[in-house]
């Protein structure tokens, strides 16, 4: 009989993390519903139909080809949004800064709950808080409001806190006054110590088809629109070792985060050597960042399903590329990023792209190295500019797998899923 196709749009995406790899489970019951961006194309979900290469008699003569492997990707796209509201208070892991982490390595909250500036004794690089020993080492943090006089409403990279004293490894614009809120952001990292990845189970719902895909694994991430004005964006390329058609009700009831993201505005990017905590900042017109995820698949034969070989997953290498475009400094005979590029020593760099609470985002590169062609002029808006690149590395601090970690992400305020709201610690 006759039947109606409904639009491609209409879609929702959901995932929940399995117990073993492939696991033969449907169960979506307790799925997150993701706010992509963008429809995921079931075409990319391959079951390929191998040729049998049989000799034959006659010259047109074939036979049925043999159901092979399975397998295949798909990708989606979500906003660097916050959830609107306030991480002054108790914090917690949640969506996106789950997504980021299960793509790049893990993701905890810098601490349990925010707390404020303890009297007036506070310096650039040494913030005396209400709250005791309570933010973890190398994770981000973010210091008062914009035009306060003080912090600034800029993000900062902790030290230790030690009782009351949280010690930085970024100073602050000025020393924060009595009072400032102490913001609690939530810090993905890539992994520096373990390889392992936890598969998770997507299912993909369009008003006509429902898949499951299984033992599900990142292949690729990125992170777009991160220039000035615009709205960043992170977008995910998911790996599947196989799936099957479901049939479940659409549309789902599962609730899904309509927060609304921030442009790159009011922020700021520090730039200084490596170990140095001295302020030093950079006036960017234009930033992207290159992010080539280590994930090699596991070929295996004990699969759950008769057309899986990809029983595993392994983190190999990251590389991180940190491309900005920066004012020419004026004619010297020794300009300045002309002159640091063969100096070569290494650097660390943290981009505030936005203090709007509840929607705040931060990247730090802990380490970071010159990359490319050393830095002469380019023209960029019609505008005499230098494009600066920079390579990430592994932190040579090791208080903790954290403070080791080449790449962080703080995400000051994001979709808080309703599982996610006891104090958040490790995914």
């Amino acid at each position: 009989h006759a039947m109606t196709a409904c639009s491609a749009k209409l879609q929702s995406l959901e995932y929940v993390a399995e117990g073993a790899w492939g696991e033969t489970s449907t169960d979506m019951s307790s799925g997150v519903r993701i706010p992509t961006l963008e429809q995921v194309s079931i075409e990319g979900l391959t079951h390929e139909m191998v040729s049998p290469g049989r000799v034959v008699q006659l010259k047109n003569d074939s036979t049925a080809g043999i159901p092979g492997k399975q397998g295949g990707s798909f990708t989606f796209s979500v906003h660097l949004a916050g959830y609107g509201g306030t991480t002054a208070s108790s914090v917690a892991v949640e969506v996106l800064g789950n997504l980021l982490g299960w793509a790049i390595g893990t993701n905890s909250v810098s601490a349990a709950a925010g707390t404020t500036v303890s009297g007036s004794g506070s310096t650039v690089t040494s913030v005396d808080t209400v709250a005791s020993a309570t933010f973890a080492a190398g994770s981000l943090v973010r210091i008062g409001a914009k035009g306060d006089g003080g912090a600034d409403g800029q993000w900062a990279v902790v030290n230790a806190h030690t009782l009351t004293a949280l010690s930085l490894r970024t100073a602050l614009a000025a020393a924060p006054a009595n009072g400032a809120i102490v913001y609690a952001p939530e810090t993905v990292y890539s992994a520096e110590t373990s390889c392992a990845v936890t598969p998770w189970r997507f299912q993909i719902l369009t008003a006509d088809t429902q898949w499951v895909a299984h033992g599900c694994f990142p292949t690729a991430i990125s992170f777009d629109n991160l220039g000035p004005g615009m709205i960043p964006t992170a977008k995910i390329t998911v790996g599947v070792s196989w799936f099957e058609p479901v049939s479940t009700t659409f549309p789902s009831a599962k609730s899904v985060s309509t927060a609304t993201p921030s442009p790159v505005a009011q922020g700021s990017a520090f730039f200084q050597t490596h170990g140095t905590t001295t302020r030093a900042t950079l006036g960017i017109r234009s930033l992207s960042i290159a992010y080539a995820l280590g994930v090699q698949p596991i070929m295996g034969i004990d699969g759950n399903s008769p057309y899986q070989c990809i029983t595993g997953a392994s983190r190999t290498a990251d590389t991180v590329t940190v491309t900005m475009v920066v004012d020419a400094g004026g004619a010297s005979t020794t300009p300045t990023y002309w002159t640091a590029w063969l100096t070569n020593a290494a650097k660390h760099l943290l981009l505030g792209l936005s203090t709007v609470d509840g929607q705040a985002l931060a990247f730090y590169l802990s380490r970071c190295f010159w990359e490319g062609n050393r830095p002469t002029q380019v023209d960029s808006d019609g505008l005499n500019r230098v494009t600066v690149t920079l390579r990430g590395a592994a932190n040579t601090v090791t208080t903790n797998d954290l403070s080791r970690s080449m790449f962080r992400v703080g995400l000051a305020g994001c979709w808080l899923s309703p599982r996610s709201r006891s104090s958040g610690t490790t995914r």
